[in-house]
């Protein structure tokens, strides 16, 4: 009997979490699954239950991204502005103090993160400090206790980084009132949680308009197949994560599909120059080079032969079709010489009235 209770018990516990995570993830400690990752990457699976493949990731064409890369903003209730944002300890009593936070230099994670923090010891007078624990939605354990004291964490100036290990940069917390003793309504046993938007590990900043473009699933071009884990792009986007512009009509099989990185390096051999570019696109927005005697969006039309103007204007130097003298069709490659003119580029003047 003993043993079919022990049985029981342990299947209610692997019951706690929605089909046990599917597989793909851990059960926490409030029974709700936190999903793996893939390695090197962000989440693999998403869901309640886990069961749901994330697709690849990609920059983003839009303009979507904005300056997020701080703490889920929650009013102040003492209208101070320079904090970010701050959590309310569930059941605090009225006038208690509060822990506040706030982001020191940036927190480039590379993901939407939940942070959990737990009061582990508090001290009154002489010396009064609060010392804490702290672990990520996506961690299974709690880290290594860091101490605030009176000394050490009492306002925005002293405030501590929650891992010391990130310092100077990170995410910082503390306990208003620490320096004059330990503040009402904090104990041992109380519970913070926290959300940073990570924007991607970017952060938007106006004098750099690529900054706007966060790394996103599908790149926004396209939708994800949750069984597949495979985008299904939009019209007009290709590639494992839609990341890039996909070439009208492959280039009609007269061209080769490139970026504008791969134009800007063929503009700076040609000009035998150092130029570059390095906008957001460089390697998401792709065209057709043309073969020669082809062009067009798509490369499907023939050039015309063109030359030297006969009379000594702009000609084919200059981009004008059969020597500025004719009308090409660009379905044959023929030039149609203007009254006066012939020759296989317009570029004989006729003698003739």
């Amino acid at each position: 009997m003993r043993g079919l209770c022990i049985l029981s018990a342990l299947s209610l516990a692997m019951a706690a979490c929605p089909n046990q995570c599917s597989g793909h993830g851990w059960c926490d400690e409030n029974e709700r699954c936190v999903c793996f990752k893939a390695p090197g990457q962000g989440l693999a699976y998403v869901g309640a239950d886990c069961s749901q493949r994330v697709c690849p990731y990609g920059v983003a064409h839009d303009l979507i991204s904005d300056n997020t890369q701080v703490l889920v903003p929650v009013s102040d209730a003492v209208g101070d502005a320079m904090y970010v944002g701050y959590v309310m300890k569930a059941g605090a009593p009225s006038g208690a103090s509060v822990m506040r936070a706030f982001l020191n230099g940036g927190f480039l994670g590379t993901e939407d993160m939940g942070l959990d923090l737990r009061v582990v010891s508090t001290a009154g007078s002489p010396n009064p400090s609060i010392t804490f624990q702290w672990k990520t939605n996506q961690q299974k354990n709690f880290f290594s206790e860091v101490t605030a004291t009176a000394t050490l964490g009492y306002s925005r100036a002293t405030a501590i980084p929650v891992n010391p290990d990130f310092s100077p940069t990170g995410l910082y917390i503390y306990w208003p009132g620490l320096d004059t003793g330990l503040p009402a309504g904090v104990n041992a046993g109380d519970r913070y949680f926290l959300n940073v938007s990570a924007n991607s590990g970017t952060r938007f900043v106006a004098e750099n308009p690529n900054t706007a473009h966060q790394s996103i699933e599908c790149s926004g071009r396209g939708v994800c197949d949750r069984v597949l884990g495979a985008c299904k792009c939009v019209a007009g986007y290709t590639g494992d994560a839609c990341q890039r512009t996909a070439c009208p009509n492959d280039c009609s099989g007269h061209g080769v599909c490139q970026s504008e990185a791969y134009f800007a390096a063929d503009a700076a051999s040609a000009a035998s120059s150092l130029y570059t570019y390095g906008g957001f696109d460089a390697d998401s927005a792709y065209g057709c080079k043309c073969d020669t005697g082809f062009r067009g969006a798509d490369c499907a039309q023939r050039e015309c032969p063109s030359g030297p103007d006969p009379m000594k204007g702009s000609g084919g130097a200059e981009g004008m079709d059969c020597s500025g003298r004719g009308l090409c069709d660009y379905t044959t490659g023929v030039c149609k010489c203007f009254k006066g003119f012939f020759g296989e580029r317009c570029e004989e003047l006729s003698t003739l009235i």
